[in-house]
Formats: structure tokens, C-alpha cells, sequence
């Protein structure tokens, strides 16, 4: 028993410090990817439809005036709301790393992650909801929270189904709640690729071959979504190895060269087809089966 609590509270003390020290380097920043969301909740908060008006106080590019977010992204931003811009950052940004190393803290393969391109990209521009989405991977009780950015969400719940997952149709009923508001009617003009439809991306259909793998259903059902290069971290998951780990961290840093999100997609789209699931002895009595993810 103090074992185990020593094993936490280690794990607990580490993502403590990285978290601090993400929601520090975001708020000292420049980014403010998160400010949407904090702005709208502001204006659920004062009675106001969040998604009637353009946000001119947060930039002048005309692609990126309108609210992009559903409501439990709002609703997830309440609580920092009446705080300064650069502290409601740092407070979401830190809390969402936080939770993101401690997730992968058990899982030697996932390290990688933290340390990857779409991560760093999500720090750099203030965006913690896809850090909750891959977070949510290894911890059941985030799904609610992470429906807040519904396109990576989706692929995180949908790949490894559990009934614990159950309070996210609330979550869910609220994405459609938006849709009266006028959500979907600033979609279109927001920029995303669908790595499916890319030359390269089109690879992912390999993991059709491995579709019993919540790693390779992963990876096909990210495929399919409109996403963003800070979209992807979740892609780093296929891996069931630290060395495949690293190598999918090395594909996402590869963005910098080539600059397609397609390419990750690829990357770990072969890895899990081509790599053997491990396995594990019970005992003579029972068959080998595949290792739980």
C-alpha cells in the first residue's frame, strides 16, 4: 500500500510541477487560442447568445472572428471567466497539461506525446482542449469535459467504448444545443483538413486491417475528422512501444519540414497495422490474448 501511494504521489508531484510550468510558458505567451471560448462564456454569463456577434477584440483576421467552440467548451471556461485574460490561460492550459502527463505517466509508450509537436503547438497558441481529449484516452472520467472539442473527442471515445463514458450524452446534448444558437453557421469558413482525403492520409485505411485495435481505430476515426495540426496529439497514442512512441513524435515534429498534419496520420497508420499487438500468459488454462490498451 505505501507503495502504490508513493507510485502516486510521485505521479502526482510530476504532472503537478509540468503542469505549473506549461500554464507559466502559456500565459507568458502570445497565444490565446482559449480566449474564444473565455469571451463567449462571458457573454453566456451576461444573457447574451455567444455565437450572435464576431470577437473583433481578439483579432482582425475575418476567418477567425466568429465563435468556433460548442457550449461545453463554454461551460468548461465559466469558472475562469471572471479572471484576467493571461490567468484564465494559464489556469486551463496548466490544469489540462497537468492532467495530460499524469495520464500517460503509467504508460512508458505514451511519454512521447508530451514532448510532441501538437502539444507544444497547443501550449504556443493556448489551446488545452485537445491536451483533455488525449487525456481523456487513459482517464474514463474526462469524456464529458472533452466533448468540448467534439472533432478530436469523438475518436478518443468511439475507439475504446466503456459505459463509464455514459454522462457524456449530456455532454453531447449540448454541442447539439449550440446548433440553434448559430454554431454550425461559422464552420465552414474555419480551416481544417481531412487527412483522409489527402494523398498520404488516405494510408489510414490500413487500419482496417487491424479494426479489433482501439490504437488502429484511433487512428482511422481521426482520419475522418476535420483537424489541425494541434488536433493530433492523440495520434501519438497508437503507439504500443516507447520506440514507436518516439518514432510517431519524430513524425509530428516532421510538420515543421512538411507541413501536413497528414503526414502523423500516416506515420501511425502504419505503425499500427504493421506492429504486433503484444501479448500476455495467464496461464495454461486460459489462451493468449492481446494485451488491454
Amino acid at each position: 500500500m505505501d507503495v502504490v501511494w508513493g507510485m502516486d504521489r510521485t505521479r502526482f508531484l510530476i504532472a503537478l510541477a509540468l503542469g505549473l510550468a506549461a500554464g507559466v510558458i502559456a500565459a507568458l505567451g502570445s497565444g490565446g487560442d482559449v480566449l474564444w471560448p473565455v469571451y463567449g462564456a462571458r457573454r453566456l454569463l451576461a444573457g447574451l447568445n455567444p455565437y450572435a456577434a464576431p470577437y473583433p477584440a481578439l483579432t482582425r483576421d475575418p476567418a477567425y472572428l466568429w465563435l468556433y467552440y460548442p457550449l461545453p467548451a463554454l461551460l468548461l471556461c465559466v469558472p475562469v471567466a471572471w479572471l484576467p485574460d493571461r490567468l484564465a490561460i494559464g489556469v486551463l492550459c496548466g490544469l489540462s497539461a497537468g492532467l495530460l502527463v499524469w495520464s500517460v505517466a503509467p504508460h512508458p509508450a505514451r511519454w512521447p506525446v508530451a514532448v510532441s509537436l501538437p502539444v507544444a503547438v497547443c501550449l504556443i497558441y493556448a489551446n488545452p482542449f485537445p491536451l483533455i481529449c488525449v487525456a481523456a484516452y487513459s482517464l474514463p472520467w474526462l469524456a464529458p469535459v472533452a466533448i468540448a472539442k467534439p472533432n478530436v473527442a469523438l475518436p478518443v471515445l468511439i475507439a475504446r467504448p466503456s459505459w463509464r463514458w455514459l454522462p457524456v450524452g449530456l455532454s453531447a446534448a449540448l454541442v447539439a444545443a449550440s446548433i440553434p444558437l448559430g454554431w454550425l453557421d461559422h464552420l465552414a469558413s474555419h480551416q481544417n483538413t481531412i487527412a483522409l482525403a489527402t494523398p498520404i492520409g488516405s494510408l489510414a485505411v490500413l487500419c482496417l486491417a487491424r479494426y479489433r485495435d482501439p490504437r488502429a481505430r484511433l487512428v482511422l476515426l481521426m482520419a475522418c475528422m476535420p483537424l489541425r495540426l494541434n488536433d493530433t496529439a492523440a495520434l501519438v497514442f497508437g503507439a504500443r512501444t516507447p520506440l514507436q512512441g518516439w518514432l510517431l513524435c519524430a513524425a509530428s515534429w516532421s510538420f515543421l519540414l512538411v507541413p501536413d498534419a497528414s503526414v502523423l496520420v500516416a506515420a501511425a497508420a502504419i505503425i499500427a497495422t504493421i506492429a504486433a499487438p503484444r501479448t500476455r500468459r495467464h496461464s495454461s488454462v486460459r489462451q493468449t490474448r492481446s494485451a488491454p490498451y
